[in-house]
């Protein structure tokens, strides 16, 4: 009877722990691949933007954009390696070459500054996207990178 009883408890605590492992697995790749599409349409919306702009031939504005984008990534790409999180992704943490891909937009940093600082509100105005932040966010991720990456 206790023998009986001590494999119906075991049997419960694998099927647990497997069911518990499955779903993680299952989470963890679903998850990513759903977070990755979630902003698809707000992408949209803003290529959207950008050709109509590029239609009407505002090729400035187009600029001022792909800018900010960049801005961002870098920002990300800094955050990202500050944050000691790529493991999170292994056996895939080594496959995409950072550095090149980031001493090349340092080299272009370094012909073209950055514009985030440009297009923030002055001191004292409303500033309810919080341009000023992801200003000095931009200046100090560039700064960084022209480091690092800059040679």
């Amino acid at each position: 009877m206790i023998a009986r009883k001590f494999f119906l408890w075991t049997g419960v605590a694998i099927a647990i722990a497997a069911s518990f492992a499955a779903g993680l697995r299952t989470g963890v790749m679903v998850g990513a691949e759903q977070w990755l599409k979630m902003d698809s349409s707000a992408k949209a919306s803003v290529l959207t933007s950008e050709l109509r702009a590029l239609r009407a031939g505002n090729v400035g504005e187009i600029i001022e954009m792909k800018e900010m984008e960049v801005d961002s990534n870098v920002v990300s790409a800094i955050e990202f390696q500050k944050s000691g999180m790529p493991w999170l992704f292994w056996p895939n943490a080594g496959v995409w070459n950072h550095t090149r891909s980031l001493e090349y937009v340092a080299q272009y940093r370094k012909q073209y500054p950055a514009v985030a600082s440009k297009l923030a509100p002055p001191e004292g105005t409303p500033d309810p996207g919080d341009l000023r932040g992801f200003a000095m966010d931009v200046e100090f991720s560039t700064k960084e990178l022209l480091e690092r990456y800059g040679k």
